[in-house]
């Protein structure tokens, strides 16, 4: 209860910051609450969901502009953030048709429902002046150098620092730290492309992000983010800069390449990751789960195996196929009467769901919202990367916002963070920060140089 209160005086915090003009302090704000506490706060120390807070601030600024009159807060800036609007109405509509034909009660389809509102926060973002988004910017690298420095030491130390996620086994008998703080993902990118031998900063803060990589065990995410690395290479064609991040990486496997060897070579269910990969290629689905379904292992296999299930099930239904089975709750009792799936079904406390899966960012649109949501969602992508790939080469800040765009899609087979209300925000704010400078550039000026670390 008492963090409840902290919650609620830091949120009045947020709104009075925000009427006093310093929009960039509410929005840092909105910020800590989508990330639950930038990653510290527990979700069993709160009564109420933090993201919950992060919706009631944006809510209520959006009210506070309808009642000024204030039309420019309203205004789309980009055909980024009209998609995104759309989008955000599209799911609202599927919310009053999951209520008007009763396929959920209210309180259910409103708890759903809840967890798309902050796809909004592009109104946030857009308002801010350039001087606020760096300010925003600095404070989130700042506060995720720390949450890596205290992710990374949690071996040594053997205590759990960050809140957000579990810790579970790994290769060999190690432990496996799923609760990395997830923009380390754009700051590895970054600071590969800021590296420079010759300066110590830069060669501790990559260093510490690899590490941070490693810990997690993410297969998936490693291979994505040497993928992003020789794609950057590929375009900038910075021979020199190769060389010294492949001599960094030689010395780091030096300690760490047994440990990463296993990983990739580790058996799940008596398959290694090339025999799963076969599995998939060659469609032998029987062969690649073998102690049920239950005990899928989360391999690339039960992957695939789990969106042909849920495609199977709405192409034998297809009054969902266009528009989705909508805001339906995980854990209502209309969701376990109607739905029976066998897949994907099983949380980490135990118990069983039936919609909801964070093993695949594709599948949750597509079994809520139909074809003609995933259409949204994958077209709002399209234009993401190409706006970005279009700037490219504005700075290092828009080099590493591509990049880890990249970096998202390519691992959306393995998790639902491309469109995670954080990583979304996150986007916005990059977009944000590329479309200013480029609008300082347009008058004539020139902008101030700015590095994140």
């Amino acid at each position: 209860m008492l963090l409840a209160l902290f919650c609620i005086l830091i949120l009045l915090y947020g709104f009075h910051q925000y009427m006093n003009k310093k929009k960039e302090n509410g929005a840092i704000v909105f910020f800590f609450f989508l990330t639950e506490g930038f990653h510290f706060l527990n979700k069993g120390w709160c009564p109420v969901k933090y993201t919950d807070f992060a919706v009631i601030y944006l809510v209520g600024i959006v009210f506070i502009n309808l009642l000024e009159g204030n039309v420019a807060f309203f205004r789309l800036k980009t055909k980024i953030y009209k998609i995104t609007c759309i989008l955000g109405l599209f799911i609202f509509l599927e919310f009053l048709r999951t209520i008007l034909l009763k396929e959920e009660s209210f309180s259910f389809a409103l708890a759903n429902y809840r967890t798309y509102i902050p796809f909004f926060s592009f109104f946030i973002a857009q308002e801010l002046k350039i001087s606020g988004i760096k300010k925003i910017l600095k404070v989130i690298t700042i506060i995720t150098i720390i949450g890596a420095v205290l992710y990374v030491i949690q071996p040594l130390i053997g205590i759990q620092t960050l809140q957000h996620a579990g810790i579970g086994r790994g290769v060999g008998g190690t432990f496996r730290y799923r609760n990395i703080p997830y923009l380390v993902y754009f700051y590895i990118l970054y600071s590969s492309v800021k590296f420079d031998s010759s300066r110590i900063k830069n060669i501790v803060m990559l260093l510490l992000f690899l590490v941070a990589v490693i810990l997690t065990q993410h297969r998936a995410v490693l291979l994505a983010y040497i993928a992003c690395i020789a794609l950057y290479f590929l375009m900038s064609k910075r021979l020199g800069r190769l060389l010294q991040i492949g001599v960094l990486g030689i010395v780091l496997f030096a300690f760490w390449g047994n440990y990463v060897i296993d990983r990739f070579s580790e058996k799940k269910n008596d398959h290694t990751i090339v025999e799963d990969v076969e599995n998939v290629v060659n469609l032998d689905y029987q062969s690649a789960v073998s102690s049920g379904f239950e005990n899928e292992g989360g391999t690339l296999s039960f992957r695939v195996l789990l969106l042909i299930e849920r495609v199977d099930y709405m192409l034998k239904n297809p009054d969902y196929l266009f528009f989705g089975i909508g805001t339906r709750h995980e854990d209502s009792p209309a969701t376990q009467r109607d739905f029976s799936f066998i897949l994907g079904t099983l949380k980490q406390d135990g118990s069983h769901g039936q919609i909801s899966s964070s093993d695949l960012a594709w599948l949750n649109p597509l079994m809520r919202f139909g074809l003609i949501g995933i259409s949204l969602f994958i077209y709002l992508s399209y234009l993401i990367i190409a706006y970005l790939y279009k700037n490219r080469k504005r700075s290092a800040i828009a080099m590493s916002a591509f990049l880890f765009y990249v970096l998202l899609i390519a691992i959306s087979l393995k998790n639902d963070h491309l469109y995670g209300n954080m990583q979304l925000f996150f986007v916005f704010l990059l977009i944000e920060y590329i479309r200013k400078t480029n609008r300082i550039k347009t008058i004539g000026l020139t902008p101030r140089k700015y590095d994140l670390i």
